[in-house]
């Protein structure tokens, strides 16, 4: 239903939304073609922001779960998960991509609203902000968390609407 145009640096310059395809998966075509812009919004500005030729290594699940998070501002996009993605969230860690692939969009999500419960919403700011140049770890402790402490906080709220 997206597509993202990226430059020669993964730079994205351009994205493009199947309007059609969105209207045959949704009850409400124009909320969610609303939240897919947004997601995709989301990505042009994070990578159109962050340094390529860092060392930082960028986990799936940080810009997907940024994307997410945004998007379900203006449409739901994660209110629970399956028994099935339960065991997902206690099997992945947060300093890695996370496994499936998919989860990296829905746990990427909890995640984030795991920050902005412990911090709110400026928090999740502040968190995004130092992930562009600051490895993940730091960027916790920063916070005043330590990643062993996200590790186990974060999981229980993937069972709460």
């Amino acid at each position: 239903c997206a597509n993202q145009y990226c430059g020669t640096e993964v730079h994205p310059i351009g994205i493009s939304l199947n309007y059609g395809c969105i209207q045959r998966l949704s009850k409400d075509p124009l909320k969610s073609l609303n939240a897919t812009l947004w997601h995709e919004m989301n990505h042009y500005v994070y990578f159109q922001l962050i340094d390529l030729t860092s060392e930082l290594t960028m986990h799936t699940w940080v810009y997907e779960g940024i994307a997410e998070y945004f998007a379900s501002k203006i449409e739901p996009q994660t209110s629970s998960l399956s028994a099935k993605e339960g065991v997902y969230a206690d099997e992945n860690k947060l300093d890695s991509s996370f496994n499936p692939f998919l989860f990296n969009y829905s746990g990427g999500e909890i995640f984030y609203r795991y920050i902005e419960n412990k911090y709110g919403e400026n928090g999740v700011v502040d968190f995004i902000k130092m992930m562009y140049n600051t490895p993940l770890e730091q960027t916790l402790s920063t916070m005043g968390l330590e990643l062993d402490v996200a590790e186990r906080d974060w999981k229980p709220i993937y069972s709460l609407k």
